[in-house]
């Protein structure tokens, strides 16, 4: 088994403006997306339930609010909407043993945000300052729920997308 994601991705408009800010930072770049849930489970099953709750979420805006570390070594973008913590609960009603620490109900952590940079070693003060400063506030659309699998090299692919319903 591998470690499998379900995230929410965005309109292209808010997806080359985050890209954008990311790419300012002189990062590897990390393709802008709102994790869900990261699960250690089999493809099939996901992928299957995925398929039957996609069609209950519809799109929805977010509000990009503002540039934090989520830990020392990750630097990232807080999107506020009310529909991220109901969505969450929502999705992982059912199968939530197998989400980890950081998405499950039960672990309580979830905290939804974009990541913009990762560095082992920690963000620099510069680093935080330079996404700081490149960052404007604004909205961002919430369009699709797709379903990556991350692999031995440190890549992710793609194995499933659902476009959102429009509101």
């Amino acid at each position: 088994m591998r470690r499998l994601s379900v995230i929410w991705t965005f309109d292209h408009k808010a997806e080359s403006r985050l890209s954008a800010l990311s790419g300012a930072l002189d990062t590897p770049p990390i393709h802008p997306h709102i994790t869900l849930g990261n699960y250690l489970w089999e493809e099939e099953p996901l992928a299957r339930y995925l398929k039957e709750m996609a069609p209950r979420f519809s799109a929805f805006p977010v509000r990009l609010a503002g540039i934090a570390l989520l830990s020392p070594d990750i630097l990232v973008c807080l999107p506020e909407a009310e529909e991220l913590g109901r969505y969450h609960r929502l999705f992982h009603a059912r199968h939530d043993e197998y989400a980890d620490a950081f998405t499950s109900l039960k672990e309580g952590n979830y905290r939804p945000h974009i990541t913009l940079a990762v560095d082992p070693d920690g963000i620099g003060e510069n680093m935080a300052v330079r996404a700081r400063d490149a960052f404007l506030p604004g909205e961002a659309r919430v369009v699709a729920l797709m379903l990556s699998r991350e692999e031995e090299g440190g890549g992710f692919t793609i194995l499933k997308e659902h476009a959102l319903k429009k509101e």
